[in-house]
């Protein structure tokens, strides 16, 4: 079964085209690009407007010199080959050739032979790129294989590649929060350094060992270096008094241990009440001697 749905894909794809250019685009693909600070993730769309896809095949341009492939995916939720009960595997994205990366992907449901793949936004594939300066990386798209390779093939064998504006390539954008992709959110960099990109996420600007990233997830201030995350412990009759500066929309665990490296969570959920967070352990005459550390999860969970 797997050898006639693969030869019936290998039909689909190599077959000629035929009729008029369409009115309109019927495929257009396109990227949008996150960063997390030291990696950049760019994903591929298209919107699949008037036929249906059988397969598609795209390129992502990158400058080799600026980043690197960690990791290329295709959307295997979407586009899969089965003979009616299990996945046939297939083609992953080949990334040997520095500076672009090539992503196929078909559809093929032995329970559905000719139904294709059609819709807005459908995910093609995802590359993670690793940084390899702090330079603003930049992408673009294009055609997967050239002809006489079917890169986009219709359930009824029209092959799209070869009429002309069928196929409609676009930008790669970046993400409207991170418009320079350093991980660092637009309105941050502009609140505490009144400009874009005159710092990277890695850099450390008030010296206090948390970098701008850390200083970001805190919601400190990247220019004082008493806003971060640290406890302060007053020890009185009733205990221990744990203080830290807190930010909007955190929340708290605090740890203890008394076998260090050990540490066991004691108080976990504690929404943040800016400025300060305050929690009082008690200790008695006889507990033995206890180390205190806190973490913090952010963004929080659920809506």
């Amino acid at each position: 079964m797997k050898m006639k749905l693969l030869s019936c894909l290998g039909a689909l794809a190599g077959a000629l085209s035929a009729g008029s250019s369409p009115g309109q685009a019927a495929v257009s693909v396109y990227g949008e690009a996150t960063s997390s600070g030291p990696t950049v993730t760019v994903s591929l769309y298209a919107d699949i407007l008037t036929t249906p896809l059988m397969s598609f095949g795209a390129r992502v341009f990158y400058d080799p010199l600026n980043v690197y492939v960690i990791t290329a995916s295709k959307n295997t939720g979407v586009w899969y080959f089965s003979d009616g009960t299990n996945l046939l595997s297939y083609v992953d994205p080949d990334v040997s050739k520095s500076g672009e990366v090539l992503i196929l992907g078909g559809k093929l449901d032995a329970r559905a032979p000719l139904q294709g793949v059609s819709g807005q936004h459908v995910l093609l594939g995802t590359v993670t790129f690793g940084r390899l300066t702090q330079a603003i990386p930049s992408f673009s798209l294009g055609l997967g294989r050239p002809a006489p390779y079917a890169n986009f093939a219709a359930p009824d064998a029209t092959v799209l590649d070869s009429q002309q504006g069928a196929i409609i390539f676009g930008t790669v954008t970046p993400d409207s929060g991170d418009t320079n992709l350093n991980g660092l959110r637009d309105d941050w960099e502009l609140q505490y350094f009144k400009t874009l990109g005159k710092y990277t996420w890695s850099d450390d600007p008030d010296h206090d060992g948390f970098n701008n990233l850390q200083e970001q997830a805190l919601g400190s201030d990247p220019t004082d270096p008493l806003s971060n995350l640290r406890l302060s412990i007053t020890l009185g009759p009733k205990g221990a008094l744990l203080t830290w500066a807190s930010f909007p929309n955190r929340v708290y665990t605090l740890h203890s241990s008394s076998d260090l490296p050990q540490f066991q969570p004691f108080q976990t959920s504690i929404r943040a009440t800016p400025p300060t967070n305050q929690f009082l352990q008690p200790i008695g005459p006889r507990d033995p001697g206890a180390f205190f550390r806190i973490s913090l999860q952010y963004p929080l969970p659920g809506p």
